[in-house]
């Protein structure tokens, strides 16, 4: 991925590469060039209220395209092997020198024409009959909103529908074929639309196998529509080759003019954003990777919509066979096989326990940019627990895999801090430490200050890890896969400096899981049946003597996969980021000593506010009271330079305000603020 030197060409960047919540984005490498589109202008002797060109008689949005504009990208086409030409607008037949271009086309591939069928098209009849002796076919593709004529006329006007019928059985005469799109919202089901134009082309003289062409409402130019990101590992675990292949942007392009500048588009449903512009040329736009991000992507990628004749038909290949297969028991050995040689990538996974949809922090965005696609292909996690404030820190990350949250603590705590990355799984830290090289080049360090290591999470004593040694421990969806917890809390507390933090993010329920889950090893794999109930993880760290669990965010886990659902019941799996610091004074309930913390705006990263946790947002300046421990917190560990506390606990004024009451079933609150 390429580096960008400009803050907001970065963010544009990441957006580009990433969902919010920094997974990469779907994207679809274009395979080889079938179909070349060419939009004639948005200029429309109509003004239909649900055009998503928002064309009309005085929309030049996309200017129209001329003969000289054309004939460099025909002739590029040709080279490239194109089978076919097609045309939209717009209404093609208002452009003057269309009549030139498509005779200019014909003689080179078989075109597609996209038309309302108007008097546009009427005024220009006697052209259009004499392509019919041209080398290569024409066809049409007749816009009629519905097949009733008063749906028809309520948006184009009175008239249309006689007027474009009668022309589109006039262009069948002349021996051009000729098809139908129409609105599918407009209309009833995609069976009854096409049985009740088949009764309407009888009606008009048409063959009834005329194709009809049915649309979702795609919306208007530049439409602010909240739809689902689609990432990489959702997108190749539900579509096959063949079916990426038949997307319109991987075989197809579309040429346009704005401002004077003609340009490459990745497909025909994005001209309404720039950055599917991918070039000046079709040979350097079929190298572009196109990123589904636009809202109509989403709209393609799930409901299949196509404007090309060209389409490829594949089987949806379905797997009937159960992935709850249990054993006598589980042990470390399969989750190592299930890492190391069952997941390829975050696209192998059966569920969604170990994939964020936590949106990434700003300050996460541009170092994941620098990160190796490779790191981040193969990477497994469900949040993204990246603290602030960490340079100069000694930092572990547990479970590291193939090292995306390490590298990214790298970068943060700069060259004088130091980072260990600690899993168990060989093919996972084979490819972060193949790395370590080229990312030290990339953030500018003169000699790497991260290293992996092979141990269990469990055993730090074993990997020479001394008491009192590390500034923050981080873990991404690895505590769960842990046969010892307690162990574990154990050893991440012994490590841990005073004052030091566990910040992690991992899967927990609602209820404790089942006795009989743990035994499936797909279920602990991915992340289920090792689950801490929220309850027991905060009774845990409380033995150890760290009462005070703060929630940083938490959202509910959907499980899609029906067996699986039906084997968990009534348990909820939610993904959060928890945050424990390792402090001696801190109590079981908030309590009021009548202080006041002030962010002082002194962390880089963050100048105008700190988030501490879920209930608690510091503005720049602004006096706020706190609790005992939420003071602690501030003023005992590495915080304490960003912050002014004032007050102390020689005071004591009953329960702070902020103590709620437990609802383990919502995860609303915390145990302590």
């Amino acid at each position: 991925m390429k580096k960008l030197s400009k803050s907001v060409n970065s963010i544009k960047e990441y957006s580009w590469n990433f969902t919010k919540s920094g997974e990469i984005r779907a994207y679809v490498k274009p395979a080889k060039l079938k179909e070349l589109w060419f939009h004639t202008g948005t200029i429309c002797n109509l003004k239909c209220p649900f055009c998503f060109e928002g064309s009309s008689p005085r929309n030049n949005r996309i200017e129209q395209l001329a003969l000289a504009d054309i004939k460099p990208f025909v002739q590029e086409a040709i080279e490239l092997n194109v089978e076919k030409f097609a045309f939209t607008g717009g209404e093609p037949f208002v452009n003057q020198e269309f009549g030139a271009i498509l005779d200019y086309a014909l003689e080179f591939r078989d075109c597609l024409v996209l038309t309302n069928a108007t008097e546009p098209l009427l005024n220009n009849l006697d052209q259009i009959k004499s392509l019919a002796r041209k080398p290569n076919q024409l066809s049409f593709r007749v816009s009629l909103d519905s097949y009733e004529e008063s749906l028809h006329d309520k948006n184009r006007g009175k008239g249309k529908f006689k007027l474009s019928t009668w022309l589109i059985k006039k262009l069948h005469e002349m021996g051009f074929k000729v098809s139908v799109a129409c609105q599918a919202h407009l209309n009833k089901t995609s069976k009854s639309i096409s049985e009740n134009f088949r009764e309407l082309f009888k009606q008009i003289g048409l063959p009834e196998q005329t194709e009809v062409v049915t649309f979702v409402d795609l919306k208007r130019p530049h439409a602010n529509l909240k739809v689902p990101e689609i990432t990489k590992n959702q997108f190749y675990s539900t579509k096959t080759r063949e079916e990426i292949e038949s997307l319109m942007c991987s075989y197809s392009k579309m040429i346009l003019k704005k401002k004077g500048k003609v340009s490459v588009y990745a497909c025909t449903l994005v001209d309404d954003d720039e950055e599917y512009a991918l070039g000046s040329s079709l040979q350097e736009t079929m190298q572009a990777k196109v990123a589904l991000k636009h809202h109509r992507c989403f709209i393609c990628y799930s409901d299949g919509i196509s404007c090309s004749e060209i389409i490829n038909k594949s089987d949806k290949i379905t797997n009937k066979k159960s992935i709850l297969i249990q054993k006598e028991s589980v042990d470390r050995d399969d989750i190592k096989k299930y890492y190391g040689k069952v997941l390829k990538t975050k696209r192998d996974l059966k569920t969604s326990a170990c994939c964020s949809t936590e949106d990434v922090p700003d300050y996460v965005k541009s170092i994941l940019l620098e990160i190796e696609e490779e790191i981040l292909d193969k990477f497994y996690g469900c949040g993204s627990p990246i603290p602030l404030a960490v340079e100069g820190c000694t930092a572990i990350d547990l479970g590291c895999g193939t090292g995306r949250d390490a590298y990214i603590l790298s970068k943060l705590v700069g060259e004088s801090g130091k980072v260990l990355g600690i899993d168990m799984t060989d093919e996972q830290l084979e490819i972060a430490q193949k790395h370590i090289d080229i990312m030290t080049k990339k953030f500018g360090f003169e000699k790497p200050n991260i290293e992996f290591k092979k141990g269990y999470i469990e055993e730090l004593d074993k990997l020479g890890i001394k008491d009192n040694s590390v500034d923050v421990i981080i873990s991404n969806c690895v505590v769960n896969l842990s046969f010892d917890k307690l162990r574990l809390l154990k050893e991440i507390f012994r490590v841990l400096k005073p004052g030091g933090e566990l910040y992690f993010s991992d899967v927990f329920a609602s209820r404790r899981i089942p006795v009989e889950l743990k035994n499936n090893p797909v279920l602990i794999s991915e992340c289920i049946a090792g689950a801490f109930y929220i309850e027991d993880f905060r009774r845990e760290v409380t033995k150890l003597g760290y009462p005070d669990l703060r929630i940083v965010s938490s959202r509910e886990i959907e499980i899609t996969n029906p067996e699986i659902k039906q084997k968990i019941g009534r348990v909820k799996l939610y993904s959060q980021t928890l945050r424990v610091f390792k402090l001696n004074d801190l109590e079981d309930r908030c309590e009021d000593y009548g202080q006041i913390a002030i962010y002082l705006g002194t962390i880089p990263q963050e100048p105008h506010f700190f988030k501490l946790d879920a209930n608690h947002l510091f503005e720049k300046g602004k006096p706020v009271p706190v609790c005992g421990n939420t003071a602690s917190i501030l003023s005992q560990t590495r915080y304490a330079k960003h912050f002014k506390v004032i007050g102390d606990r020689s005071h004591h004024y009953g329960l702070f305000d902020c103590a709620k009451k437990q609802d383990s079933d919502n995860f609303k609150s915390t145990c302590g603020c």
